[in-house]
């Protein structure tokens, strides 16, 4: 898969910071990191803007009560306020979004974002406890 070249300035930060990451859609990358794939999106016609985004991270089943995970995803934005929790698809998504003066910039910010990801990952275990999300601390 070829990257756009905003994106493909992403891939080569990270290959050069030796994290784990491959294009997996013209405006997608794939971040492995310890046992976790997140994805970083950044779009050809705004390459100013990017996406890191932690799929499933609180995976929900026909028995979760949804109005109980959407008050804690609710109260871990409060606390975090750089950070966006979305239930979609029968899981919590966590996510950060940022506008950057340039894909060099944005490349350097994705180790301090994949961080805060964890930290809001961690709030939400801490939210609802013991359960099928991936554990991160």
């Amino acid at each position: 898969m070829q990257p756009n070249p905003a994106l493909e300035h992403y891939l080569e930060a990270m290959e050069g910071a030796g994290i784990d990451a491959v294009a997996v859609d013209t405006n997608a990358l794939r971040i492995s990191r310890d046992g976790l794939d997140y994805v970083l999106v950044v779009a050809e016609d705004e390459s100013t803007f990017f996406q890191l985004m932690l799929p499933h991270a609180w995976p929900l089943d026909t028995h979760t009560v949804r109005s109980g995970v959407l008050e804690a995803a609710n109260r871990v934005m409060n606390r975090l306020k750089a950070v966006k929790l979305l239930l979609q698809n029968d899981a919590i998504h966590v996510s950060v979004e940022q506008f950057v003066d340039t894909p060099e910039l944005g490349a350097s910010m994705v180790p301090g974002m994949i961080e805060l990801i964890n930290s809001a990952t961690a709030e939400l275990h801490s939210e609802l406890g013991p359960g099928a999300a991936p554990r991160l601390h």
